[in-house]
């Protein structure tokens, strides 16, 4: 059993042991509330790198050479059998696997996230991102709610590539953004009927305050996560959606979810 948030992000790669706390505290709450106060965590984190950042790498050698790093715990690093992922452990025994990938916009301005794959270009149609064929193993795509995002005509062409198969290569991506009065999502409404996958992710926004959110909003999975391939195994544990997958976490209140966009477009003003 595991705990997974599918869409994170870090503004600096000094912060990252900052986020592992974080996320490590807020997954422990979910673990052993369904397991008893004594579990030991297992944890998976998607984090993306917006398109142009440079954190995949010095992230990635941090398991490479095998180093720790001391914050409120202290977090020792190692690899996976998948080149994109690490494995952090702490003193408590906690166990949180982190699978990088990367964040593009497409020509039709459509967010993208895009985790186990080798290289990434920004800008191109949406459905050049889109797998065309199953055989693509430890690669998944998610398309991203976010707020305004999906109306008009990117609503449309989301709507439009959801349909074009009956069992899509790629799957939605809910976030802990959307307002609770944000209830209707036609996207996510038509993946329910027809039982395809909605992860769920913090999203944590780049300003103050964001980092203690991630790992508050995901699911719980009643299946073993594989610890040397932990990107594969989400998606072997997806096919079969939604058995053995719970949500976990909570909408955004209507003041915390006023709060957090206006200091989102005051931090875009001063940048």
């Amino acid at each position: 059993m595991y705990v997974v948030d599918a869409h994170t992000h870090l503004d600096k790669v000094k912060n990252f042991p900052v986020l592992l706390d974080n996320c490590a505290r807020n997954m422990r709450f979910v673990q052993q509330a369904q397991c008893g106060k004594n579990a030991k965590l297992t944890g998976l984190m998607l984090l993306a790198e917006i398109y142009g950042q440079d954190i995949v790498d010095p992230i990635l050698t941090l398991g490479r050479q095998g180093q720790s790093l001391q914050t409120e715990s202290q977090w020792c690093f190692s690899e996976t059998s998948e080149p994109g992922s690490i494995c952090c452990t702490n003193q408590h025994g906690d166990s949180l696997y982190c699978v990088m990938g990367t964040q593009v916009n497409t020509l039709e301005k459509v967010e993208v996230l895009l985790f186990g794959r080798q290289s990434v270009e920004s800008n191109l149609p949406l459905r050049d991102y889109l797998p065309k064929k199953r055989d693509e193993a430890g690669q998944l795509t998610i398309l991203p709610w976010g707020v305004g995002k999906w109306l008009g005509q990117r609503g449309k062409l989301i709507s439009e590539v959801l349909r074009q198969e009956d069992t899509p290569l790629f799957v939605l991506g809910d976030n802990g953004n959307r307002p609770q009065w944000w209830k209707r999502v036609p996207q996510f409404t038509f993946a329910q009927q027809n039982n395809l996958p909605v992860l769920r992710g913090s999203d944590p926004l780049f300003i103050s305050g964001q980092l203690s959110r991630v790992g508050t909003y995901g699911h719980l999975i009643e299946q073993v996560l594989d610890q040397k391939y932990p990107l594969q195994s989400l998606c072997r544990h997806i096919l079969n959606w939604p058995a053995h997958i719970l949500p976990c976490g909570n909408l955004q209140g209507i003041l915390s979810f006023i709060r957090s966009q206006i200091a989102l477009r005051g931090a875009k003003r001063i940048s």
